[in-house]
């Protein structure tokens, strides 16, 4: 059977209808996998009932086409031979009683209200529901970018299917979304204001299979971990951003362990199979107008770099780490082209005659254990007062300066003004840590603390280093209350109130009432007290506006509110919702259209019909 194209379709048919132009193209593709007679489609949004006669004219006179709308008079199309449900896609027991009088369904379109709301409880039931192979589409989900549907929010629908992604590519893992009935999303097609889910009848499950052809042990590229690059000045920038550009000379594959740093050093006393600390070794040789590099891991040579345009050769260096990437350097040592143009076995005279040792070869002289005697024989026997170096060599314990750092900023324990502070010297005549960046404050004071040492350090009045801050400071023995009585009384007094030039701050007549409304709640509600220590406190000033801001916000009735919602994992502690409850009538029960309420709680919880949270929401004031 040759179908027409449903752009055809749609224009040919009886009755109003409104369609984005390029949702025929979409459609197509989407359906085009799907059998050519017998479908049953369910559309929510009838509206003027022209989308239902193009359907049918689309799928042939033996199509199952249902509508569902929240309007009672779109019954009259039930007289054209359509299926029509009345009710709200909100009402999760009415699109679960609905979905089990119809059976199974090929198709389910999504293009009624367009709300948050509307969609995700009309997912969450599809999903739970179906035990068959069907595809969803939910229309003009462009309004999750919209602001008179509440949004951006995390709250979107966009939002919501995206983590999906996270479903389906953990769908045969052992994760948390393997256990719930989400995984029989087999797939989501994402296009210009709709997006598409095909679900199948139950997950999908994958497995890695082999033909019966010869497979030879191929180096795989995909996944390389060492990587050798140069960075050049980009002469042309136009922005900072350009100035700097990064040119790869060499990418591969090595065997490297990642550990957590425990057993740094550890290569130092004894041998290693494999090993998680690295030796990383580049000779380099300029021949001709190219430099040729000789890149070693643990001693072994594992390529050879030519680069045609060498940057300059400069007498500095430096050593840092990329980005957000835990490495950590023990050390660093640098010899001079004397050297590296010897790229024999052997290791040339200079670094021999600095071990005093005939047999010391190019392998050993890169070994950890041989730096110590290195940079001892070096520069204990080849510094002279009248003469140069005789080794040109550089070396620096990089590591111990930069193997652990943390950033403080502290509350002195004495709640007094400082006028002066410092970090006080440590009781080991060798401390283990360095201070960097102290900056001292009235009331606390920030820092850098380095780790000098290969193990962790405490830094508490147990050990040598004993980390101290000691300073001069203004020092007044003396305790004051400010209790509500006390402060309404105050700022009640009709003799001082409160000007700031010429215009009055606060009002003795509206402070009274409120102290009157105060004492009248005491009486009828009964007294409910609590304090605040506040040692920081060191003026009037500041506990009147404390005092100030408190009884602001304890005297203003607030709403508690529970509600049980479909599982949303982006809703967090803290953020702040609206809650739209409305009865028959349209109007909202809990609260009114701007009210906002605040997360303090949530409780998760499974059932049958799925994930379900219950929320527990403070308004904001």
């Amino acid at each position: 059977m040759i179908m027409a194209s449903l752009k055809n379709c749609f224009e040919k048919s009886p009755y109003g209808s409104t369609k984005h132009s390029h949702y025929f193209e979409i459609y197509e593709q989407l359906f085009s996998q799907l059998p050519k007679k017998n479908i049953t489609l369910i559309e929510i949004g009838v509206l003027n009932g022209g989308s239902l006669f193009m359907w049918r004219k689309y799928f042939g006179k033996n199509a199952r086409i249902i509508g569902i709308d929240m309007n009672p008079e779109a019954k009259i199309w039930q007289d054209h031979g359509f299926e029509i449900f009345i009710g709200n896609q909100t009402n999760e027991n009415f699109i679960n009683e609905t979905l089990k009088k119809i059976g199974k369904f090929d198709i389910f379109i999504d293009d009624g209200g367009h709300t948050n709301v509307q969609q995700a409880i009309t997912l969450k039931s599809l999903i739970n529901h179906i035990n068959f192979d069907t595809l969803l589409i939910f229309e003009d989900t462009h309004t999750s970018y919209q602001a008179e549907f509440g949004n951006p929010s995390r709250l979107s629908f966009s939002n919501l299917s995206k983590k999906f992604i996270d479903i389906i590519h953990t769908n045969n893992n052992k994760s948390l979304f393997a256990k719930e009935t989400y995984n029989k999303v087999f797939s989501i097609e994402y296009f210009d204001s709709i997006i598409a889910f095909k679900v199948k009848k139950k997950r999908v499950d994958k497995k890695i299979v082999f033909n019966d052809a010869f497979k030879p042990q191929a180096e795989d590229f995909r996944h390389q971990n060492v990587f050798f690059y140069k960075i050049k000045r980009n002469s042309s920038a136009t922005s900072d951003s350009e100035k700097a550009v990064p040119i790869e000379l060499y990418s591969g594959i090595s065997k490297i362990i990642v550990d957590s740093g425990n057993f740094v050093g550890q290569s130092r006393m004894t041998s290693e199979e494999n090993t998680t600390v690295y030796d990383l070794a580049v000779e380099y040789e300029d021949i001709g107008g190219a430099r040729r590099f000789y890149l070693y891991i643990n001693n072994v040579i594992v390529a050879i770099v030519d680069d045609p345009d060498p940057l300059p050769t400069y007498n500095n260096m430096a050593i840092f780490v990329r980005g957000a990437a835990q490495c950590m350097f023990e050390n660093i040592y640098s010899l001079t082209e004397n050297y590296s143009q010897n790229t024999g076995f052997a290791t040339g005279a200079p670094v021999r005659s600095a071990f005093g040792d005939e047999e010391i070869n190019a392998n050993k002289s890169f070994r950890k254990y041989a730096m110590s005697g290195l940079i001892q024989s070096t520069y204990l026997s080849g510094i002279s007062a009248t003469e140069p170096p005789r080794y040109n060599i550089f070396f620096e314990e990089f590591g111990t300066i930069m193997r652990e750092a943390s950033y403080f900023d502290i509350r002195y324990d004495k709640a007094y003004p400082a006028l002066s502070a410092k970090i006080s010297p440590t009781f080991n005549r060798i401390k283990g840590y360095t201070v960097s960046g102290f900056r001292a404050g009235s009331y606390g004071a920030e820092f850098l603390v380095f780790n000098n040492t290969d193990s962790a350090l405490s830094l508490d009045s147990s050990s040598g280093n004993y980390l101290r801050i000691q300073g001069v400071t203004f020092t007044q023995q003396s305790d004051n209350e400010l209790s509500v009585d006390e402060y309404f009384n105050k700022i009640g007094n009709l003799s001082d109130p409160e000007f700031s030039y010429d215009r009055l701050i606060s009002s003795p007549e509206v402070e009274k009432e409120k102290y009157r409304d105060i004492k009248l709640s005491r009486i009828t509600q009964g007294r409910s007290s609590f304090s605040i220590d506040a040692p920081y406190i060191q003026d009037q000033d500041t506990a009147d506006g404390l005092m100030s801001w408190l009884t602001e916000r304890v005297m203003k009735p607030r709403k508690s509110v529970g509600v049980e919602v479909f599982g949303l994992p982006i809703l967090q502690l803290g953020d702040i919702v609206q809650v739209r409850h409305t009865n028959e009538n349209g109007v909202n029960e809990i609260a009114t259209e701007n009210s906002r309420f605040v997360i303090y709680y949530i409780d998760y919880s499974r059932a049958e019909s799925g994930p379900t949270m219950n929320l527990y929401l403070s308004e904001v004031l």
